[in-house]
């Protein structure tokens, strides 16, 4: 059975990993971004790239300040909230899909009542018609469509920090897509917290991990992770 180690360097400030940024980490490797909130790192993203850590962070930034993004924003109250932030709270999936855009997603639906309150943005044709009324069917429906919303991401940019492990495929690990795939899925259900991100379902990671690797992660920063991967999120 091979053996990996994740070796979790940060968290970094992400100018650091700006397309001017010095001694960007240009190696693969998985990846946690998130932000400084009550002097404590809480990790909101988990993510892979293949051939270049520094570049995916680069992108990520991009994608968040654009006028045109399309990524979710989850209000301040739901970020920073100790009593019921959203890595603890039972109701927000482990992957929150998003597949259909011209309807609001099962796991929002369900609870729409609850979501309704602590989302502040989706790229959804349903949601953004209860803020804007004229907005129609098209691919995409970017936060520019609505006017005022609590957009935390942007607003913290300067808060966002970074976490990586540099891990290099090699071919003793199988198929290289499944090998990124595996270690970005170890990281995220090791965490004490649930993220955003997709990932392979937990269920899928235990038997992969059972069938052909053994993972391990080291870090600095430990206070994050829990002692070992399940799909339980206790909270930091």
């Amino acid at each position: 059975m091979q053996s990996i180690n994740l070796d979790f360097k940060g968290p970094f400030d992400n100018k650091l990993f700006r397309k001017d940024g010095q001694q960007r980490p240009e190696l693969p490797g998985v990846y946690i971004w998130g932000f400084m909130i009550n002097e404590q790192f809480i990790p909101y993203y988990v993510g892979k790239h293949q051939s270049s850590i520094a570049n995916r962070i680069s992108d990520h930034i991009h994608d968040i300040t654009k006028d045109d993004s399309t990524y979710m924003r989850l209000t301040r109250a739901y970020m920073e909230d100790v009593k019921s932030p959203y890595f603890s709270d039972p109701n927000f999936p482990l992957i929150a899909t998003n597949f259909r855009k011209d309807r609001l997603p099962a796991w929002f639906k369900e609870n729409k009542e609850h979501f309704s309150k602590r989302i502040s943005y989706l790229n959804n044709l349903e949601f953004i018609q209860q803020h804007n009324s004229g907005v129609t069917k098209v691919k995409d429906y970017p936060i520019s469509l609505m006017d005022g919303i609590d957009d935390y991401l942007s607003d913290n940019i300067g808060r966002l920090r970074v976490m990586y492990a540099e891990c290099q495929y090699s071919s003793t690990y199988g198929v290289k897509k499944d090998f990124y795939e595996l270690i970005e899925a170890f990281t995220k259900f090791h965490l004490k917290g649930k993220t955003v991100s997709k990932s392979l379902p937990f269920a899928t990671l235990k038997q992969r991990l059972e069938d052909s690797v053994k993972i391990s992660i080291n870090a600095d920063y430990r206070t994050i992770f829990k002692d070992s991967i399940s799909d339980e999120f206790p909270g930091y």
